[in-house]
């Protein structure tokens, strides 16, 4: 039956629960539902001691382990929306799961992926300033900035996982029948009775009928050759100017400082904004070249939006730059260092509508630049073999943990058409459980601050139980 067919029989009741059947088809469910349920005991183990050692021990109240207690809390978030779903389809057999629960497990769901990735960004700048500027990381990143940071990034999720949350709920719903493992935004789009292709980008791409377009606008208008040239001469003074800053910023070390820095950013976002759109332009008007290939405007599309979201965040930023400047000048090398500015491009990529997994491609790329830049700094740069196996040491361990949340993601999206059915249903399941369940044992075991309040919390522990000793 059609969209419209579908359409047309809707009669306004939406459905009051869902038939989850991404399981139906594969063997052995008893043992990976047994999997899941050990991986997520697991990780509420692992999450709720880090939870409770750094909460009682104030020595371990410092800007490193309040980003592990973030993300001890986003893991459990993250885990437990996909994980009971699916434990209790897999070893209860119960795969009914009511409306308003799916809209809520489902925005558990991308609030704790999207969580994830900006509590791994931030832990991955707090190491890359731990490692090149020891001396002063204390005097940059202190508890107050960072529980901001946090926070921030927490309302910036609500908000932006909201969008989704919302249009998923206003969707009329024809078949109660959730076609995955549990409820997610996708899943969830499929099950409406509507043309799914219209709610991520993704899915426009593969499923596409025309193979280019015929743009117009710009029949009705006269003298075009001469609009044209001035579109054409223009663009060309945006590429001399904006690539004259960039190469005369990156070439003299003494303009590096976080205000030419801004600079630099903002000429790559006027170039990135005015290509996408100058280059049709010029075509069409001077090479009266009509027609463009679906992915040439699809990707063209993309970028022109990205540059213009970028370029209202690049002016943001240079305004705070400047008020800062103004009111406190003696404190701007302290507020706004060069470390700090990637943590805030980024955030311009995250907030791109309608991309449902670009942004984890960015995040993982942004992570593995920072820290692998970190990484290179530290073997290089930095004497004695001490301190450089130590660099090494905090580097390896993010760069392990960065691996594990986003590889599996990645490949498996990159890689969909080729990978089996059953075989991407238990990686993306276990995708799920496995990185929060490891992210303890990686990350806190590794330092001996947290070994010690452990060894601590578990002494007093053991003199409670035996009571005080009588002497006679």
């Amino acid at each position: 039956m059609s969209y419209s067919g579908l359409l047309v029989n809707f009669t306004g009741q939406n459905v009051k629960e869902f038939t989850i059947t991404g399981f139906d088809h594969l063997s052995h469910q008893k043992l990976l539902g047994f999997l899941i349920f050990f991986t997520y005991f697991l990780v509420l183990l692992g999450s709720g001691t880090n939870i409770c050692i750094i909460a009682t021990d104030r020595q371990l109240h410092t800007p490193m382990y309040i980003l592990i207690f973030n993300l001890a809390l986003v893991d459990i978030m993250f885990t437990s929306s996909a994980s009971i779903t699916m434990i209790s389809v897999l070893l209860a057999e119960i795969n009914i799961i009511s409306y308003y629960s799916c809209i809520t497990s489902m925005y558990f769901y991308h609030l704790g992926d999207f969580e994830e990735c900006l509590a791994l960004s931030l832990m991955a700048l707090d190491r890359t300033i731990a490692v090149s500027s020891p001396l002063r990381y204390h005097s940059i990143l202190t508890n107050p900035r960072i529980s901001l940071m946090i926070l921030a990034s927490w309302l910036i999720g609500f908000l932006v996982v909201g969008v989704p949350a919302v249009q998923a709920y206003s969707l009329p719903y024809c078949q109660p029948i959730i076609r995955y493992v549990f409820c997610d935004f996708a899943a969830m789009v499929r099950a409406a009775c509507v043309n799914p292709e219209l709610y991520w980008t993704f899915g426009v791409v593969i499923g596409q009928n025309v193979k280019e377009f015929t743009i117009t606008g710009f029949d009705h208008l006269s003298h075009q050759k001469l609009l044209g040239f001035l579109i054409f001469f223009t663009y060309f003074l945006v590429l001399l100017g904006s690539g004259t800053n960039i190469c005369i910023i990156a070439t003299d070390r003494r303009l590096h400082t976080p205000m030419y820095i801004l600079i630099v950013n903002l000429a790559l976002v006027d170039i990135m904004y005015t290509s996408s759109a100058s280059i049709t332009m010029i075509s069409i008007l001077l090479a009266e070249f009509k027609t463009i290939s679906y992915y040439s405007c699809i990707t063209s599309m993309y970028f022109y939006h990205l540059g213009d979201f970028e370029e209202c965040l690049a002016l943001s930023l240079m305004a705070l730059d400047r008020i800062i400047a103004v009111s406190t000048p003696l404190r701007i090398g302290n507020i706004t260092t060069i470390i700090q500015l990637p943590y805030f491009f980024i955030s311009g990529f995250t907030g791109i509508p309608n991309m449902n997994y670009y942004y984890v491609f960015l995040c993982f790329v942004y992570i593995v630049a920072l820290v692998g830049n970190t990484f290179v700094m530290a073997v290089i740069y930095m004497d004695g073999s001490l301190h450089r196996h130590r660099a090494i040491k905090t580097c390896t361990s993010h760069l392990i943990l960065v691996a594990i949340f986003y590889l599996p993601v990645n490949i498996t999206f990159l890689l969909y058409s080729f990978i089996p059915t059953n075989l991407r249903i238990i990686n993306l399941s276990l995708t799920s459980v496995l990185p929060p369940m490891l992210n303890p044992i990686i990350y806190v075991l590794k330092t001996e601050e947290f070994k010690a309040s452990a060894k601590k919390l578990l002494s007093r522990a053991a003199q409670r139980d035996v009571g005080p000793v009588k002497t006679t």
